[in-house]
């Protein structure tokens, strides 16, 4: 008799490539940054491997919760783009840091990754919108949350003999 193949439902695809490829771009402005003292790069790249990492956070548990399968039939992990989710993270930190040019260059690149994805049946227009969506959204959160954020300042309370109260109490300051 011969052997059958069986499926296991729970086997993770090997379809989730997008965090894979777009996270050493993110590490690398970083790294980059940090290597060449350049604070306004390794924070941008900061901030943008932040966003990456929320925005596929959410896409990857959305992919195995709706089960929708690709035009091709090859996958049921096709809502939403995790291609278009990880290309378009990295928009609003471009244009924060850099300005129009850089995230309109980005931003051309993201719509040649989403028609791309289309055009290889590998997703529904609707996939690749809501990557779009999630990945701008991310972006927008954390670039918000890094312009409201204030800078806080540990100091100890006390005369400079002894401390004021129980233990060693703090104050934060704005600087």
């Amino acid at each position: 008799m011969p052997a059958t193949k069986r499926t296991i439902p729970w086997r993770v695809p090997e379809t989730s490539t997008a965090c894979c490829t777009s996270g050493p771009v993110q590490a690398g402005l970083y790294t980059l940054g940090i290597l060449r003292d350049d604070a306004r790069l390794a924070g941008a790249g900061k901030r943008a491997f932040a966003a990456l990492l929320g925005a596929q956070g959410l896409i990857q548990p959305l992919k195995y919760l709706t089960r929708r399968r690709t035009p091709d039939g090859a996958s049921r992990l096709a809502f939403p783009s995790g291609h278009a989710g990880a290309i378009s993270s990295l928009l609003p930190t471009l244009y924060a840091e850099y300005g129009l040019l850089p995230a309109a260059l980005a931003a051309a690149s993201a719509g040649f990754i989403g028609f791309a994805r289309l055009y290889g049946n590998a997703h529904h227009l609707s996939d690749v919108l809501a990557g779009y969506a999630i990945g701008l959204g991310w972006g927008m959160l954390v670039e918000l949350g890094h312009r409201r954020q204030p800078a806080w300042t540990l100091l100890p309370l006390g005369d400079g003999r002894r401390f004021v109260g129980p233990g060693n109490a703090v104050a934060l300051l704005r600087p």
